[in-house]
């Protein structure tokens, strides 16, 4: 995800210099497009892990030729963090999280052990994006929301990813570890649209220390199995058994709760239209609401995989308006939200429907910044994917 360093702080000029044309689309106004131009990135900072590997991003991104786009650096990234969720899909089922023979399968030493090192990669190649662009001159607004964009895709694959690996033996655990780990990232954008700096993390913690931890996890049970994360570690009262996996899960939910409570406290001290700001996370609410209500259906008794990719496709999707309301200074579009995410229900009382409505979420997203990176581009007269390059 974004660091500090990898975004531009200098105020793009793009559109002015060369004349983009200035028409409203179908999610950014006209308006939206000339503040878009104006954009200027404040990030919150380095964490001690993110200062270690710094220099390797910086020597990593010189391998990249000059004609290497900075958000192709990133879809390539985003395309590998992608692949574990399939695999594991693949080999497990769409019923299950997996099952305790899955340590003696030959497949999963090496479908864990890829899905740390392509995670890795990811991480990797985000951090290196923005280093690319200043080495090409080629900053601009699209690259915040892309790379921002990507994060919030990823976050869906990953949290599915450790839910395989972990086998968490309570069916409302991989929503709650799901809902914590996208929450605090959807609230970090809030929070940037009020108090104009983003954090992707609070005090030593943020997100490069979150993806070397599931990485380690990936490791850990490619050599030891998942069946030791079910082994009891000690009891606690109220909570029962605490093995190894329901560990991981309370840990991960005490450090989203508060990052949660962080962005809440900030922003609320910070905004100056609270009531606005209130407002903006109605469509979260609704959707935190919905998600429970699905734990005692059919459709998650039948697909628990599908309904926890939909649940975080759907808080993915929400977080990407956010991202790019906050950089055009939109009025976040609540009703427009809430229309996706009120269409949840329909699985509760027609489970069969769950994969065509999945369909329409994944066209609903897929159309969404396809719409908003064509709107950008003709804007600011520019391409996603390639940037001009003349030999010296």
């Amino acid at each position: 995800m974004s660091r500090a360093s990898s975004k531009p702080r200098k105020k793009s000029t793009v559109a002015t210099k060369l004349g983009g044309k200035q028409e409203a689309g179908i999610y950014i106004s006209q308006n939206g497009l000339k503040e878009l131009s104006k954009y200027k990135y404040s990030g919150g900072g380095y964490t001690p892990l993110d200062n270690v590997l710094n220099p390797f991003w910086v020597w990593g991104a010189n391998f990249f030729p000059l004609w290497f786009a900075p958000n192709l650096i990133t879809f390539i990234g985003l395309l590998f963090a992608m692949i574990p969720y399939f695999l594991f899909a693949y080999y497990q089922g769409t019923d299950t999280w997996g099952a305790q023979t899955d340590q003696d399968q030959p497949w999963w030493r090496w479908v864990n052990l890829f899905s740390a090192f392509a995670l890795f990669v990811y991480q990797t190649m985000d951090a290196m994006d923005g280093k690319q662009a200043r080495r090409t001159g080629s900053s601009s607004p699209l690259g915040q929301l892309f790379d921002h964009g990507c994060d919030a895709l990823v976050t869906v694959f990953s949290t599915a990813v450790v839910c395989s690996a972990a086998r968490f033996p309570e069916k409302w655990q991989p929503l709650a570890f799901t809902f914590s780990v996208q929450l605090p990232f959807f609230l970090a954008q809030w929070e940037e649209m009020h108090c104009h700096e983003f954090r992707s993390g609070i005090g030593f913690l943020g997100v490069t220390e979150a993806q070397f931890t599931v990485m380690a996890l990936n490791i850990f049970v490619a050599f030891y199995g998942n069946n030791v994360m079910q082994e009891t570690l000690f009891n606690v009262p109220f909570l029962g058994d605490i093995t190894l996996a329901t560990g991981c899960l309370y840990t991960q939910l005490f450090i989203g709760s508060m990052m949660t409570l962080e962005f809440l406290r900030n922003t609320f001290v910070k905004c100056v239209n609270k009531r606005q700001a209130f407002q903006q996370l109605i469509p979260i609410n609704v959707l935190a609401i919905f998600s429970v209500l699905l734990l005692k259906t059919e459709a998650y008794e039948q697909e628990p995989r599908l309904i926890i990719f939909l649940v975080g496709l759907v808080f993915a999707y929400i977080t990407s308006n956010m991202i790019v309301v906050s950089v055009c200074k939109m009025e976040f579009p609540v009703r427009r939200n809430l229309m996706l995410v009120c269409g949840i229900p329909i699985i509760y009382y027609y489970p069969k429907l769950i994969l065509p409505f999945e369909c329409f979420a994944v066209t609903t997203y897929l159309h969404f910044h396809s719409c908003v990176i064509h709107e950008i581009t003709r804007y600011l007269n520019i391409k996603c994917f390639s940037i001009p390059y003349k030999k010296a």
